[in-house]
């Protein structure tokens, strides 16, 4: 029975979707930490907002919606450091109390977005290159992958790889002399 062919196509594209839907599942993450954070602060709204999420290309932006990301990225980060992954992630990555300040500057500092949200920005890609990307969805935690092997990580897999391979093929060698010598003794 021969393999269906392989089509890289539709691999790649499942790749992308199951990478883009990893990315929206921590924004959930992300927003539902927020909403706690402030429920617990007791922040609550004056009223319930009647008006409907647009979902069009509108994308909220200023001050507010900054403050927002920023709290969410401190809320991350607090996360990582309460689990005790600060040691084994970039050393430039700003604490959650730094994110923390960010998130209240946005409102009282007349920044450009891009600034304020840089620490955003770092979170995001730590997330990205350093964690597993299903972690919160398999295991309900964040997982972070060995920063400290630098690139010989898939150079060591690949030799782990053609040792189990070498090996493999010194079994079924052996298995073959032996099994020839044994039909010959009969």
């Amino acid at each position: 029975m021969l393999a269906p062919p392989f089509d890289a196509a539709a691999a790649q594209k499942r790749s992308v979707c199951r990478f883009l839907e990893n990315i929206i599942r921590n924004a959930e993450l992300d927003a539902d930490r927020v909403a706690a954070l402030l429920k617990q602060l007791e922040y609550k709204p004056s009223t319930r907002s009647e008006r409907a999420i647009p979902l069009d290309n509108n994308v909220p932006t200023g001050p507010a919606a900054d403050m927002l990301l920023n709290l969410a990225a401190a809320c991350r980060l607090r996360s990582w450091e309460s689990a005790g992954l600060r040691s084994r992630l970039p050393s430039d990555l700003p604490s959650a109390a730094d994110a923390l300040a960010e998130a209240a500057k946005c409102i009282t500092d007349n920044k450009e977005t891009k600034s304020r949200n840089t620490i955003v920005l770092q979170v995001f890609r730590s997330m990205i290159d350093h964690f597993a990307q299903d972690g919160q969805e398999t295991l309900r935690t964040d997982v972070v992958l060995n920063m400290n092997s630098g690139g010989g990580v898939l150079d060591r897999f690949a030799e782990f790889l053609w040792n189990i391979r070498h090996s493999q093929s010194q079994i079924g060698k052996e298995r073959t002399d032996h099994g020839g010598t044994q039909q010959e003794s009969r």
